[in-house]
């Protein structure tokens, strides 16, 4: 089963710094508009396959090679 979360970095973090945003797809418009005047300044969606155990950093950065 593969889920899409939305992940942030605030504004000044390093890019490993990130921070789950939402779980929710259809919330994901109005959560990136609440993350953006938060101080988010970088916005990720990717898709976790939760059939596996997690890779935080491959997830983070896009996936495994």
């Amino acid at each position: 089963m593969e889920e899409r979360i939305l992940w942030g970095i605030r504004q000044g973090e390093p890019d490993w710094a990130v921070e789950v945003i939402s779980e929710k797809e259809s919330d994901f418009p109005a959560a990136a508009a609440w993350a953006l005047a938060n101080g988010f300044d970088r916005l990720i969606v990717r898709e976790v396959d939760l059939s596996q155990a997690p890779d935080f950093g491959a997830t983070v950065a896009g996936g495994s090679e």
